[in-house]
């Protein structure tokens, strides 16, 4: 028996046939327009690529879960559209050049979904160990990059092309990602200086992962603040898959804040950043690292970007 239903609606005929057979595979029973109104919005989910789909149906818009997925060219849809916010859930895979279908990023989201979001785990491959820190204090952030390089270290020979550069890589985003729950996530903390001390209190502390499957690197960061403005992840997303480089200093131009600027420099680097937020609970932004490719070679690979709302959890 079904528990969840989906409607499916893209712009491409055969795209909107793999996303309604992936959904059947996932458990997920497909409806369509004609029987949709009698469907109970709480158990709906909804994946599409047309942004208006969702403004005029009461239950299309009132659904359990709101996908919003694009890939390679129809990226370029999202740039002029101020309206990501209906949805609570983005997928977006960008490669150059385009590939085939990326049907393990659309059922990575369908199960997402389903159990509330990803983990580092989810990202890699089975048998990759976890490694939990916490941390309490702003000037541990110097032990953590010194003992992320360690551990990268200690497994670069394994690598096809070892290189320091990944530590560097590593280290930057872990930095990037900690002050970003430090003093960004924070409202009272936002304006004050990286340089001034930050003593959390026990339940602001902020939880830190790492991971590796012996060919990509994770890195995890929670803070216990659950928000992420909707302007900044739609200026995100409306800029990252540009192929206009310039871009990116339109960003820095436009006042996104240093967390909108830094996510652009992460995902740059990285093949993948998944941003979980539960509102006023916790936002969890997975990040992860190719190393089986060529540090060159890494900025110009596969993009991934997913959002998950988790709502009020």
């Amino acid at each position: 028996m079904y528990l969840l239903k989906s409607f499916v609606s893209f712009k491409d005929p055969k795209k909107e046939k793999k996303v309604m057979g992936l959904m059947s595979a996932c458990d997920v029973q497909a409806v369509d327009m004609q029987n949709v109104g009698d469907t109970d919005p709480s158990k709906l989910i909804v994946m599409t690529d047309r942004i208006e789909v969702l403004s005029d149906h009461p239950v299309l818009k009132n659904s359990r879960d709101k996908i919003l997925f694009l890939s390679d060219s129809e990226t370029e849809a999202a740039k002029t559209d101020s309206n990501l916010e209906f949805f609570n859930h983005i997928l977006i895979v960008r490669t150059e050049p385009p590939q085939e279908f990326p049907a393990d990023k659309v059922l990575s989201i369908i199960n997402a979904v389903r159990k509330g979001g990803l983990t580092i785990l989810d990202h890699l491959n089975p048998g990759a160990v976890v490694r939990e820190f916490e941390l309490s204090i702003s000037e541990q952030r110097t032990w953590f990059r010194d003992e992320l390089s360690r551990y990268i270290e200690t497994f670069m020979g394994a690598l096809p092309r070892p290189s320091q550069v990944y530590a560097q890589y590593a280290t930057e985003i872990q930095d990037e990602l900690l002050m970003n729950a430090i003093w960004d996530a924070s409202q009272v903390r936002a304006t004050m200086s990286r340089k001034e001390l930050v003593k959390l209190a026990p339940d602001e502390t902020v939880k830190v992962k790492w991971a590796f499957d012996g060919f990509r690197f994770a890195v995890s960061v929670r803070d216990r603040h659950g928000s992420f403005p909707p302007e900044l992840y739609r200026k995100y997303v409306t800029s990252l898959f540009s192929p206009d480089a310039r871009m990116g200093l339109d960003m820095q131009n436009n006042s996104v804040g240093g967390a909108g600027l830094g996510l652009f420099m992460i995902l740059e680097r990285a093949s993948e950043l998944t941003i979980n937020v539960a509102k006023g609970s916790f936002t969890d932004v997975v990040v992860v690292l190719n190393f089986s490719a060529g540090p060159k070679a890494m900025s110009k690979g596969p993009k991934t970007f997913q959002f998950f709302n988790l709502g009020d959890r």
